[in-house]
């Protein structure tokens, strides 16, 4: 009975070790992810800077994948599905003249995928603070910028 009772004590061990690593590698990846998730919302940086951004966000959303949680993995790509529908939105505003009928209704839709990419990057981070310890979290995430 000892002996079961210690090769029980190693497993749970074993297993405690495992789980505290994987919330470490989480915690790490977090905080990578959420702070270079801010490219996506910013575009007044140099062109070199955001390359720079666009590869650490790119390496840290890579990460993030294999080691969030699926609440969080799911809300990161609830923005970058976002982001790109924005992009797209973006795009076909810059073509399109100003004193076309639609422009009024397109400039509406980026401001609107704008804000909408706000309140995501928002749950996003909400969602990783919960799973890095803040289950029960409202604390909303105020966005800052300089400009």
């Amino acid at each position: 009975m000892a002996a079961f009772h210690e090769a029980h004590k190693i497993e749970l061990q074993e297993m405690s070790s495992k789980r505290l690593d994987a919330l470490n590698r989480r915690r790490d990846v977090y905080a990578r992810l959420a702070t270079t998730m801010r490219i996506l919302l910013r575009a007044d940086m140099s062109n070199e800077q955001q390359g720079t951004d666009k590869r650490a966000f790119l390496a840290a959303y890579d990460e993030g994948y294999l080691w969030a949680a699926e609440p969080v993995a799911t809300s990161v790509r609830e923005l970058i599905l976002t982001m790109e529908k924005k992009a797209s939105a973006d795009k076909a505003l810059k073509l399109m003249p100003a004193n076309a009928p639609e422009y009024v209704r397109a400039q509406a839709e980026v401001k609107s995928l704008d804000a909408a990419a706000r309140e995501l990057y928002q749950r996003c981070l909400l969602e990783m603070r919960k799973d890095c310890g803040f289950p029960d979290s409202a604390a909303e995430h105020r966005i800052v910028s300089f400009a």
